[in-house]
């Protein structure tokens, strides 16, 4: 005979709590006559539900309402844990947020999440991720919507905590657009399409071939160079690492909140442009200083999707000017010179805005000095990255652009060209072509033959 590891102060609580607890897959809910009981749903109410929206929403109001009083009224010891988290994590997680909103008691969150004591010495990333990882178990996740509600190409999900606010964003490495696990489904077809005309699309499958994750870390590490080379006291890009979660290998991010009175708006909103940066927005919106980091950050990156959506501007209350906060750094570190129409497409749009017609200032002249200097440290960090991710797959090649990027950038810097002039230099040909010197060129191009 069974014995509930869960006491219920009434027997319907018990009830929908058994019946919860035997849930199979893909089963969905409705509530009984009285409005209180659960019972699987039929094909004939499942069909229903799809078409009518009015009969859906009560469905869900009801739904909700019953499994809130379980999941609020559960009471248990430490004994049970294992039961309850089998019930949660495995029968539960999969559960529409509309249907099931995740709301516990303290007493209970604390039981799942275990007793153990907060080490004062870890660091705050570690923290924040040691939580989403319990609600993430959990299925508190969202899909994050984009204009119109269209989502990005490869998988990413909000993890949020029980009161709905967002911890971070998790990508798992085997949904991006052209992971080779991906063997069915809508990317699975975009990603065959990019391989049939993959002379419109170049480099893109090669970058985004199931290691954007490790990109996305490095993304955050190189930032943190930037934001040292110019003393800047925020994070250019949020706290990103690759970690795992459940079975799956991915990036994480923290997630950016604006502080009370403050704002946080992504470039297209704040300055008024499309997608592509095309507009008529204030030279003066975007502090000059924030906005070097951003081009030298996307140079080293070698980025290809840094439109208007990808990269945020934060207002904090008592502050003059934004802070640039950049996202979504997964197209990144290509093993060619991005030449292809839709490699073009977003690489470097930002050189549409006033603030790119400049050449660097003194104390971004003084920051690239720095990161040349570091050269081999910074390539040492890249390579180790992709080496301890064991994704070695055209590395030596990304180095190689990775490198000629940099002496790019110190070369702009050294001739004062206008930032937006890196993206005329569409090809390996134009990119030697400017470093070396006309004799050196035409040298090298007559040894090549």
């Amino acid at each position: 005979m069974y014995v509930m590891a869960v006491s219920f102060m009434n027997n319907i609580d018990a009830y929908n709590y058994d019946v919860l607890r035997g849930r199979r897959h893909g089963e969905r809910y409705i509530c009984k006559e009285d409005g209180t009981s659960l019972r699987i749903m039929t094909l004939f109410e499942r069909v229903r539900c799809f078409f009518s929206s009015s009969y859906r929403t009560g469905v869900r109001t009801d739904v909700r309402r019953a499994i809130d009083s379980v999941t609020l009224a559960m009471q248990m010891t430490a004994e049970h844990v294992d039961e309850v988290k089998a019930v949660l994590f495995e029968k539960m997680a999969t559960m529409n947020r509309e249907v099931y909103s995740r709301k516990f008691t303290k007493e209970t969150i604390h039981l799942l999440k275990g007793d153990q004591p907060v080490n004062q010495d870890t660091g705050m990333f570690q923290k924040i991720f040691s939580l989403a990882g319990f609600w993430f178990k959990m299925g508190n996740v969202t899909m994050p919507e984009g204009s119109g509600g269209v989502r990005g190409s490869s998988g990413s999900y909000v993890i949020l905590n029980g009161s709905g606010k967002a911890l971070g964003i998790f990508k798992p490495a085997d949904e991006e657009v052209h992971a080779p696990s991906l063997t069915y489904g809508y990317r699975w077809i975009k990603r065959k399409w990019f391989e049939i005309f993959s002379y419109f699309y170049g480099s893109f499958p090669a970058i985004a071939g199931g290691s954007g994750y490790v990109c996305e870390e490095i993304a955050y590490r190189l930032g943190k160079y930037v934001q040292l080379a110019f003393d800047a006291r925020e994070n250019l890009v949020p706290k990103t690492r690759a970690v795992t979660l459940g079975e799956k290998r991915g990036s994480f991010q923290v997630w950016i909140r604006p502080q009370e009175g403050g704002f946080l708006q992504n470039a297209m909103g704040y300055l008024n442009v499309d997608k592509i940066h095309r507009g008529s927005p204030d030279e003066r919106s975007i502090d000059q200083s924030e906005f070097e980091m951003l081009v030298i950050n996307d140079i080293l990156l070698g980025n290809i999707d840094r439109h208007s959506k990808n990269w945020l501007l934060e207002k904090r209350p008592g502050e003059e000017g934004v802070h640039i906060r950049l996202i979504d750094g997964a197209s990144s570190m290509s093993p060619t010179h991005s030449n292809a129409y839709f490699e073009r497409r977003y690489q470097y749009s930002w050189t549409n805005l006033p603030n790119a017609r400049h050449p660097f200032s003194e104390r971004a002249k003084e920051a690239i000095w720095q990161l040349y200097e570091n050269t081999q440290q910074l390539v040492a960090m890249v390579r180790e990255r992709y080496e301890n991710e064991r994704e070695t797959q055209h590395l030596e090649g990304r180095l190689a652009r990775f490198r000629s990027r940099i002496n790019v950038l110190q070369k702009m810097a050294n001739e004062a060209r206008p930032m937006s002039f890196f993206a005329q230099l569409r090809t390996t040909l134009q990119v030697e072509r400017f470093l070396l010197p006309s004799s050196l060129f035409l040298r090298s191009v007559l040894e090549g033959l």
